[in-house]
């Protein structure tokens, strides 16, 4: 395997990382801002109160998006696992 070859599979690697989860991380993000600020206007201090959505709204975006991911995740694997063969030369 040549250097260029190994820092290219781990550039994809680290960009396919970065694709699958962002759905996730966004939603996530997106309703812990939301229940901040709603916590700060209503002054609600219990830290659970700003766990517990974060939680559902991430599973619900792994459902939702869990097929795209998937999907993606298995075309990675078939292209570096199907030409193993070739790498070890």
């Amino acid at each position: 395997m040549s250097p260029g070859l190994v820092m290219n599979i781990g550039r994809e690697t680290i960009y396919l990382a970065m694709m699958v989860l962002a759905p996730i991380f966004v939603m996530g993000f997106a309703v812990g801002i939301t229940v901040s600020f709603a916590q700060a206007i209503l002054q609600v201090q219990d830290p659970a109160v700003g766990m517990i959505p974060k939680m559902i709204a991430m599973a619900v975006s792994l459902l939702i998006f869990g097929s795209w991911m998937l999907t993606h995740l298995m075309n990675y694997f078939k292209t570096y696992l199907g030409d193993f063969s070739s790498f070890i030369q």
